[in-house]
Order: structure tokens, then C-alpha cells, then sequence
């Protein structure tokens, strides 16, 4: 409210499941990238389904990113965390949540990115803490 915003705290009370469904539901995207982001969010369904929209946060995405990272290649992943980005974005412009979690977009990009597959990362330089439970560098 400090900044004039308010989001009605129950509009929020969606699933994931429920909001991604509508999400994708939506008219005027090809089949082909409906397929895409179906496939996509259906990898963070056990770990983000059952939870409401308002009880997202970057700490429970972070740890979706990792499990996901663990069974997928690296591009994969970066795909997928784009297609949850987009269905986050789409409840925020919609006012069902006031900030999206996957708001450090740019530190879970690099988080998903092996030091194997991005070499050029791993240097001492450029290297940061990720503030993900896993403590993984950026």
C-alpha cells in the first residue's frame, strides 16, 4: 500500500495448476507454442501445482528450477523456466499477484547453467553467490 498498490490478497488464491491451465487456455497463440508451454509447465506441476499463486515464492521456484535442472539439459531448463516466467508475469498483469517470484529471472537463468555447458561463468571474476538453498554460483 506505501507505493498505492493494492492486489486484492484473494484474487490470489488460485492454484498454479489452475492458473497455468487458464493461462494456456487462451486465445490467439499458434498450437505449436501452446504444445510447447504445456509441456514446459507440466515439469513444474509436482513441485508447484497444488500451490496457491499468493504462496509462490523465489525460494519455491528456485527450488523447482533445481529439480528440473537435475533430470534436463541446461537449454531445456532455460526453456521451460521461460514458459513459468511467462505464466507469473501474465498473474501479475492480471492482478492476481503483486510481483512475480521468478522476478530474479537473470540469477535463475545463470543458476540453471552448469559451470560444464558455461565454462566462461566458473571464473573467480564473474562468479556471485546465488541466494538459492543449494548455494550454487551464478
Amino acid at each position: 500500500m506505501a507505493r498505492g498498490l493494492y492486489i486484492d490478497p484473494r484474487a490470489g488464491r488460485v492454484t498454479f495448476a489452475e492458473w497455468s491451465d487458464r493461462w494456456l487456455a487462451r486465445p490467439g497463440k499458434r498450437e505449436a507454442s501452446t504444445a510447447r508451454d504445456r509441456q514446459a509447465l507440466a515439469s513444474f506441476r509436482p513441485h508447484l501445482g497444488s500451490v496457491l499463486l499468493i504462496g509462490l515464492t523465489p525460494g519455491l521456484i528456485q527450488e523447482a528450477v533445481d529439480l528440473r535442472s537435475k533430470v534436463a539439459a541446461p537449454a531445456t531448463v532455460a526453456r521451460d523456466f521461460s514458459a513459468l516466467r511467462a505464466v507469473l508475469n501474465a498473474a501479475v498483469n492480471a492482478d492476481l499477484i503483486a510481483r512475480s517470484p521468478a522476478r530474479t529471472s537473470r540469477c535463475l537463468e545463470s543458476c540453471i547453467r552448469s559451470d560444464r555447458a558455461y565454462p566462461h561463468w566458473s571464473s573467480r571474476r564473474s562468479r556471485k553467490r546465488c541466494p538459492s538453498t543449494t548455494g550454487r554460483s551464478c
